[in-house]
């Protein structure tokens, strides 16, 4: 943990100069703890920057390893979630990665069953199925339920493009204006209300 503390502030404070430097700490962190997803994904973020056949490998190693980890601690909430993400991930990496984002769902609808008070799982699953499979009818519940669980505006701006998706411009509509409560200035909320007030007629 304190090695990935100290990739991160060296990632995030000392400029690119310093990712080599990150990148050596996240490599401590995953030779002390080999399920140790968040340095496996920053290693990954490393070498897609600088390495792509590099970047390939740790997308199949943190695979590996989180299938590993679930066999372990079938019970983990987390580690089905951390599976779900290098899942995702590795398809990412594929020239073509139109197909197996339905296994994603899978390992992220097990991690909610093992523990249905984490906004991100419901989060995950819901960007799998807006983004990947356009689903927006099984998307919109689970951006709802993470709302619920911790409200930031990313959720609502998912919860107002499945409704506006679905053709229901009226609940968008209210979505968009609940959300302009707490974010008066956002102008992307502010688009998107102009832009339903004319679908709903309201705006002529």
């Amino acid at each position: 943990y304190y090695y990935l503390r100290r990739a991160r502030d060296t990632w995030m404070y000392q400029g690119k100069a310093n990712h080599y430097k990150s990148s050596l700490d996240d490599h401590k962190a995953v030779s002390l703890d080999s399920f140790y997803f968040p340095a496996y994904e920053k290693l990954q973020v490393y070498y897609y920057n600088n390495d792509t056949q590099q970047a390939s490998k740790y997308r199949k190693l943190t695979l590996k390893k989180m299938q590993q980890a679930v066999v372990l601690y079938p019970d983990s909430a987390v580690f089905w979630y951390y599976l779900g993400e290098a899942w995702n991930n590795y398809l990412h990496g594929l020239s073509s990665h139109k197909i197996g984002f339905d296994t994603c769902l899978v390992f992220y609808s097990k991690a909610i069953a093992l523990d249905t008070t984490e906004a991100n799982y419901y989060f995950a699953r819901g960007c799998i199925n807006c983004n990947a499979l356009g689903n927006y009818k099984a998307c919109l519940p689970d951006m709802q339920h993470a709302l619920k669980i911790y409200d930031w505006i990313v959720y609502r701006n998912y919860i107002i493009k499945c409704y506006t998706k679905l053709g229901r411009y009226n609940e968008a509509l209210a979505a968009t204006e609940e959300a302009l409560l707490q974010f008066p200035d956002n102008k992307y909320l502010l688009k998107d209300k102009k832009d339903l007030l004319l679908k709903t007629g309201d705006g002529k």
